[in-house]
């Protein structure tokens, strides 16, 4: 078994250096996602998935990084806010949970996710860990985004440089409610007074945080 570790959560992991066999596992050890023994399966299905998003086959071939995607109950700039509930939630099309139903999904890059064959990698896994030092129940989603050095080199080197270190939540969500007016729209529906899709947070005129919170969400 090979132990997939790294002292920091955004530190980038060279699969190659760790010479992955293609029929063994990979464990997570609790420094990158809060998670004690967990392993990987994607030597089993990532043949299979690489063909569609034109990306290796060979564990080897990838970078490696966690990175936090979600916090829960907190918006973030892009006027999102995602309940621990939702996180948590099961989705019962895909038959898991919401925070699982990113793995096996491709990485892209400055949301250019229209065509499937443009992935520049594929995330691994996905793990909910608490978030410690604030109040309430707060957790947030780490996602393991394993970048294809072999197809993009350019973007591996600046993900392992620090150079990008900024990730999308990447979800869609079937509904949201308004922070302010408590009323539940559809992202297809007539917007209401204060919230509507694609608007970032800002303050209303009486200083409260204008947010969706986002309902029903898959990954």
């Amino acid at each position: 078994m090979i132990s997939l570790s790294a002292k920091s959560k955004s530190k980038a992991i060279d699969l190659f250096d760790l010479d992955v066999p293609k029929n063994n596992y990979i464990s997570v050890s609790s420094s990158i996602a809060g998670v004690s023994g967990a392993r990987l399966d994607a030597h089993m299905w990532l043949p299979m998935c690489a063909p569609i998003y034109e990306i290796s086959p060979n564990l080897n071939d990838y970078l490696v990084v966690p990175v936090v995607t979600v916090v829960s109950d907190l918006p973030n700039t892009n006027g999102d806010y995602i309940e621990r509930e939702e996180i948590m939630a099961f989705n019962p099309h895909f038959g898991m949970c919401f925070y699982n139903t990113f793995k096996g999904k491709p990485v892209q890059v400055e949301h250019d996710n229209a065509v499937l064959n443009r992935a520049r990698g594929v995330i691994l896994d996905c793990y909910v860990s608490p978030l410690k030092g604030f109040s309430g129940k707060r957790c947030k989603i780490v996602q393991l985004l394993a970048i294809d050095k072999s197809k993009d080199r350019k973007t591996a080197q600046e993900v392992a440089q620090g150079l990008i270190n900024t990730y999308s939540v990447g979800a869609k969500y079937q509904a949201y409610q308004c922070s302010i007016s408590g009323k539940i729209y559809k992202p297809n529906q007539q917007p209401g007074q204060f919230t509507q899709p694609n608007v970032p947070t800002y303050r209303a005129e009486n200083g409260q945080l204008v947010f969706r919170k986002l309902k029903n969400l898959y990954g």
